[in-house]
């Protein structure tokens, strides 16, 4: 017992407690955001409106450390349930080409998109989803005739980076 609590305050010294993220019961933690992995279909809104509710919002994907680790998130849940494909909060809804946040109006400077897309077939596809049959990489569909499981994230306020050296 007494070399489990010296381990407990030696970690405690070595690792600051600034630069934890600190999530919810049943979200992931990755690098000062925590994602929420949704269990039900729903259209690209509806998902909105969850993942809303718990005061957080549909994924933003900033950089390719962020889209690795959701992918390999994924490809476990796709083993372990089947499920094919996901909502990123990713629209161009308001402007025809112009891939913005859902909840912020700004533009992604990240992107994953499969060759070929995002091709708006129909002219209908305005949402982004990240799809198994695509090697996991995004695509665009229509936001209302499908639906797919949500992938919500909230930020960790109180997360950063300690740079040390």
């Amino acid at each position: 017992m007494k070399d489990l609590l010296g381990i407990i305050i030696l970690l405690a010294r070595i690792v600051p407690f600034s630069g934890l993220t600190s999530c919810p019961d049943a979200w992931t933690a990755f690098m000062g955001s925590c994602y929420l992995f949704g269990h039900d279909l729903m259209t690209f809104h509806e998902a909105a409106v969850l993942c809303k509710s718990y005061e957080a919002n549909l994924i933003h994907i900033e950089t390719s450390n962020e889209n690795t680790f959701i992918e390999d998130q994924l490809k476990h849940l796709y083993r372990a349930s089947s499920a094919t494909a996901w909502w990123i909060g990713l629209t161009d809804e308001n402007v025809e080409g112009l891939w913005k946040w859902h909840d912020t109006d700004t533009l992604a400077t990240f992107t994953d998109w499969f060759p070929g897309e995002p091709s708006n077939g129909g002219n209908n596809e305005d949402c982004a989803s990240i799809y198994v049959r695509e090697g996991f990489h995004w695509n665009d569909v229509n936001c209302q005739l499908f639906k797919y499981y949500p992938i919500c994230e909230i930020q960790d306020q109180n997360y950063n980076v300690e740079v040390v050296g």
